[in-house]
């Protein structure tokens, strides 16, 4: 395909493609999306370093797979809306997105995984000022047996839907996370942590301040 670089078009593999514009990278595809475009992943693919989303965008993964080595696979700093595919983490303190502004994030048919350590968290509610918005519908989230699945630090408005979050915590809101509102509907939330009661202090939902949880299951 033709594939945009640098503004110049050369004839190799597509990777992600914006708007029929064909790009050699994922991280080229996302800084090159204008406000509101989407980001169609064209096979699957390894980040080895942190992504800046940095402008409303979606990102169709498009039944696709994105493997991350860094720390980080996405930091986003605007709204984002994550669809239709895999997005794992192999390194020991794996976070697949990580927020880092008030956003809204939708994740829709998605898969996240960062299972290889203690204290992987795949998805990281980590920055805001007034608040984060978090929509996951229809995904798996997966922190494997001592990481912890979603994690908040901040005030967090969350709705889980038909979806199923596994890890030493499923939801772990931090201290700071005073005010949020937590809702799951026909989802499930399991803890597979591996350690022996006498050294465990979690469960499947830990709370650390006041929020507001309802469960529909």
């Amino acid at each position: 395909a033709l594939v945009n670089v640098n503004g110049y078009y050369s004839l190799v593999e597509a990777v992600a493609s914006v708007n029929g514009t064909n790009y050699e990278s994922l991280e080229a595809a996302i800084a090159a999306a204008q406000e509101g475009e989407t980001v169609v992943l064209l096979k699957d693919v390894t980040l080895t370093e942190k992504v800046d989303v940095k402008v409303n965008m979606i990102l169709d993964l498009n039944n696709h797979k994105i493997t991350a080595t860094a720390k980080n696979a996405f930091y986003a700093f605007a709204d984002l809306t994550v669809e239709n595919g895999t997005i794992e983490n192999t390194n020991s303190l794996g976070r697949c997105i990580n927020t880092r502004d008030d956003i809204s994030l939708v994740l829709n048919n998605v898969e996240l995984i960062a299972t290889s350590s203690n204290n992987t968290q795949p998805l990281t509610i980590g920055v805001a000022t007034n608040g984060v918005k978090v929509s996951i519908n229809n995904s798996t989230i997966d922190a494997g047996m001592s990481g912890y699945a979603i994690i908040a630090f901040v005030q967090s408005d969350i709705v889980i839907e038909n979806s199923t979050i596994s890890g030493y915590a499923a939801l772990y809101m931090k201290e700071g996370s005073e005010g949020s509102i937590v809702d799951v509907v026909s989802s499930t939330l399991n803890t597979t942590n591996a350690y022996s009661a006498e050294t465990n202090t979690f469960g499947a939902i830990v709370l650390e301040d006041n929020i507001t949880l309802k469960v529909d299951a």
